[in-house]
């Protein structure tokens, strides 16, 4: 069997990968940036699924935004160009707002290793399909910590905002084994611009002639387009001699029909060709569970209290002990956020002498300070989108009685009317 040297496009990884290896199912079990993996065969629906719909857009512009990348993606992650074929057919697209143009996203991408930058497609309103290795690359530390999508940027502007990852995903096999068949990813935004940009359908039937959109390195941050025909098709990869450079990874290969049929992934460093990981039933019909998909990362419920003679303490998370225990402080205000999940959370303490106060919300002060008043018993309660996942489990250590009882969604933590002071907290989130 031939052996095909490659190089990722746009992240300098080389790899082996035989073209004639099986198609497995278990490679393509979703892997999400918090670590959490979902099997193929649980994941996605039952038939023959050949073709997901478009949608136009309103194409009704945002406000526009001109943000701030970091400096250190020229110099510590610049990527390298790939693979440009005789002359350079690439065009630049002047006006991104036009369709489909405005459905292309540049991906600015934080690694542990540094920053990086690469390009995907809306295909829905909250989700960007792109390459796996803009969402895992085991050169530049692993998964993402941080994705911030752009769609239809162009010198300086992005004309429909911007989005920060809530989630990222990519498959098993590329995770464990790097092989391009397996290098496709889906980020989920928090913010759903696909009503405005619209997005591509996706076939797994593939026809010619192709076009190829991307942000790519060279090109600095814009778009450049290119449409000609694959020199060759297999089940999970083509081939063509479009013309790429690093930054343009996760570029949608697309019909006439603007349905995308690939994922640029990858370019041979000795032939005469750049690849694309194919969009065939299966990857279809993994896409579409992404599509569907309400993953998000794991939330993270944030909190610190103010106690009697220490003032405010540092900040706790997923069940560690707020306050103090043991010393007989009076536990007289908290503060309690939720990150990396939509929706929010509110509470309300029961403080001496002034019974309920009102309800707080998203790292607010809630009970009292510098007047020397104990909380005394508390609720707390999620909000939005992550309610309907998680309960809030909290529970409090009380003046004479220690830790009571954990309690849930709004039912009182501590004591009220016996004049016992609370002195810790723990809160933790559980998954419904």
């Amino acid at each position: 069997m031939k052996k095909w040297k490659l190089v990722v496009a746009g992240c300098m990884l080389v790899i082996g990968f035989n073209t004639q290896q099986a198609f497995a199912d278990e490679n393509l079990n979703s892997v999400h940036w918090d670590g959490q993996t979902e099997r193929f065969e649980d994941s996605v629906e039952e038939g023959v699924l050949t073709e997901l719909d478009g949608f136009d857009g309103d194409g009704i512009l945002a406000e526009e935004v001109v943000p701030e990348f970091p400096e250190t993606i020229l110099e510590s992650q610049k990527i390298q160009p790939r693979k440009i074929i005789g002359a350079d057919q690439r065009l630049q697209v002047t006006d991104t707002t036009k369709d489909p143009y405005r459905k292309v996203v540049l991906l600015m991408i934080k690694f542990p290793g540094g920053y990086g930058r690469g390009t995907g497609v809306m295909i829905s309103a909250d989700t960007v399909l792109t390459a796996g290795h803009n969402i895992y690359h085991p050169q530049y530390g692993g998964f993402a910590q941080e994705i911030t999508a752009y769609p239809a940027y162009n010198k300086n502007i992005a004309p429909y905002g911007y989005s920060v990852a809530k989630d990222a995903i990519t498959t098993s096999g590329w995770t464990t084994t790097n092989q391009t068949q397996y290098d496709l990813g889906a980020i989920k935004l928090s913010n759903p611009l696909g009503n405005k940009t619209g997005w591509f359908g996706l076939t797994s039937n593939f026809t010619n002639p192709i076009t190829l959109t991307g942000f790519h390195g060279d090109h600095d941050y814009t778009m450049a387009t290119q449409t000609g025909n694959a020199t060759n098709v297999s089940t999970d990869l083509l081939y063509y001699q479009l013309d790429t450079t690093g930054g343009a990874s996760g570029s949608g290969v697309y019909n006439n029909s603007n349905q995308i049929v690939g994922i640029h992934t990858s370019a041979a460093t000795y032939e005469n060709t750049n690849w694309a990981t194919r969009i065939n039933s299966s990857k279809l019909a993994l896409v579409k569970s992404w599509i569907s998909a309400k993953s998000f990362k794991t939330p993270v419920v944030n909190y610190r209290s103010h106690s009697q003679d220490y003032g405010w303490m540092g900040w706790k998370k997923n069940g560690t002990v707020a306050g103090v225990t043991g010393r007989k402080k009076r536990m007289e205000a908290i503060q309690i956020n939720l990150k990396d999940y939509p929706g929010g959370i509110k509470y309300q303490t029961h403080v001496q002498n002034k019974g309920w106060m009102p309800w707080k919300t998203n790292g607010a002060t809630a009970g009292t300070t510098g007047k020397k008043l104990r909380v005394e018993a508390i609720k707390i309660s999620l909000t939005g989108d992550v309610s309907k996942d998680y309960h809030i489990e909290y529970r409090a250590h009380v003046q004479n009685k220690g830790w009571l009882p954990w309690v849930r969604d709004g039912k009182v933590a501590g004591t009220s009317g016996k004049k016992l002071r609370m002195e810790a907290i723990q809160i933790r989130l559980v998954k419904k």
